[in-house]
């Protein structure tokens, strides 16, 4: 009902274009060429935004207790927060695949050379909903539960406090990339334009 499919391995552009012509008129992103490249980029955009939760973070933190130290209940805490962290990757591109028209095909694809998933889908959609797309998974995932734990911090075992925090900063970082597509769509494609995936680049079009 969703039409959200999880496919295997990525390895050539063949496998997403199945044999589609690019549309004429279409505009290519000006963007980088990996996915390692765009999320490294994101995350530098996001610095003004990560900084921030990271100071009242370790301020909050610091409230709590002053006389921190490291003991086998953090260490597994700490395991399990990592090992979360992993799953929640999967999480990430299903919500970027439910905010794509129900209609459309969604495909979760694996990119062993990049270490990295991301979500295809070729359907053309507006400048608007592009960059909701992008920015929902580290807006759902990342920032409102950092803001729900800035309401409930102090009363959270200090263990559990604390990785909790760090597991809202790296899963808003996960958001890296996608909040790179959101600059370049800002800054690159128009209002009325109607944005879609072709291959493994992002096009725009009149």
């Amino acid at each position: 009902m969703l039409n959200i499919k999880l496919r295997g391995k990525y390895t050539e552009e063949s496998q997403l274009i199945k044999g589609k012509e690019l549309p004429a008129g279409a505009n290519q992103f000006k963007e980088s060429k990996t996915i390692v490249g765009m999320l490294i980029k994101g995350m530098i955009m996001m610095l003004p935004l990560i900084l921030p939760m990271v100071v009242i973070g370790v301020t909050r933190i610091r409230e709590i207790t002053n006389d921190f130290e490291v003991n086998l209940s953090l260490v597994i805490t700490f395991v399990v927060m990592l090992l979360l962290s992993y799953l929640l990757i999967y999480v990430h591109e299903f919500i970027h695949a439910l905010f794509y028209p129900t209609s459309a095909v969604k495909e979760i694809w694996r990119y062993p050379s990049e270490d990295a998933y991301f979500v295809y889908c070729d359907a053309a959609i507006s400048k608007t909903r592009f960059i909701a797309i992008n920015l929902a998974p580290a807006f759902l995932l990342g920032i409102v539960p950092y803001i729900i734990w800035l309401l409930i911090y102090d009363a959270l075992p200090i263990n559990i406090s604390i990785c909790f925090a760090i597991l809202t900063l790296i899963t808003t970082l996960m958001g890296g990339g996608d909040f790179y597509n959101v600059c370049n769509t800002i800054l690159q494609v128009p209002n009325k334009a109607k944005i879609f995936n072709y291959g493994f680049h992002s096009y725009w079009i009149k």
